[in-house]
């Protein structure tokens, strides 16, 4: 191998760690007046996304619906004013302009009331079981999108080093090809795993960047220009007891609550029903 060869080989060996690096954005010392990346943990993030999602607001308008129906089913029936006007004659030789007021307020029936009452407040707890489970969808899909940014960009980092191993590669090849010590093919197959090596790298790049989006839509566009997660995908993440899971789940899921809601406003309909049936005054 000449003395060429050798130089050329010590300069690629050196400078592919470098060229790796700089194109994953590892380099810490960032230019003069660029904008300082944010750090996010998880919770930051999650709480974020829920105070600005748009989705969740509109199940919170819902909820501010149901409470107005309570008020509404809580309110007395209107009272009847009536104004009288005519002429009173007692006699032939007497006549007299009469006005009266009367004000009426009608009496509901206390069955009907109260069972118009429940059936509202039923449907008030049911909104808030709705909103609870608008909550924990978003919630969820928020550390799903996070962890798979995370995946992707543990991809990106293992693609980095994978090209940088195979750049090295390459050009040892290209060396043994230049001294006549390798046939010209192992050049064009070591090209091609080079390209194939950056196509991974960015197609995991584009992956972690769409997630980022994704996550910035959840949150209506309020997270930062330039943000990081306080987070790593290789981090230990504690283990839940199935049991106990299934407990929590028993007691606590939305939507189960929202069920047995759902049954109580129906039952409070239909005592609403039963009551109409007897007259009112």
């Amino acid at each position: 191998m000449t003395k060429a060869a050798l130089v050329w080989l010590v300069m690629a060996s050196v400078a592919a760690p470098l060229w790796a690096g700089q194109s994953l954005g590892v380099v810490d010392n960032e230019p003069a007046g660029q904008e300082s990346v944010a750090v996010i943990t998880l919770d930051q993030l999650t709480q974020v996304v829920l105070n600005h999602n748009h989705v969740l607001r509109a199940a919170q308008w819902g909820m501010d619906g149901a409470k107005a129906g309570v008020k509404t089913a809580s309110a007395l029936l209107n009272s009847k004013v009536e104004l009288q006007q005519g002429q009173w004659q007692p006699s032939a030789l007497n006549r007299q302009s009469v006005r009266a007021w009367s004000i009426a307020q009608p009496l509901e029936n206390p069955t009907v009331r109260s069972a118009r009452i429940q059936a509202a407040e039923s449907g008030l707890l049911v909104s808030g079981q709705q909103l609870a489970m608008a909550k924990n969808d978003l919630a969820a899909q928020v550390r799903t999108r996070a962890y798979e940014t995370l995946l992707h960009q543990s991809e990106v980092e293992t693609a980095a080093e994978t090209l940088a191993l195979l750049q090295q590669v390459r050009e040892r090849i290209r060396v043994r090809v230049a001294t006549g010590e390798a046939a010209r093919y192992e050049l064009i197959k070591a090209d091609a795993e080079v390209i194939h090596a950056r196509e991974r790298q960015q197609s995991s790049q584009l992956l972690a960047q769409q997630a980022w989006l994704d996550i910035n839509r959840l949150a209506a566009g309020q997270l930062p220009m330039r943000w990081k997660l306080a987070a790593t995908f290789h981090d230990d993440v504690e283990a839940a007891d199935l049991v106990q899971l299934q407990a929590q789940a028993d007691q606590n899921n939305p939507e189960l609550i929202s069920l047995k809601h759902e049954l109580e406003r129906a039952q409070a309909q239909l005592r609403l029903v039963q009551a109409g049936r007897w007259p009112e005054s």
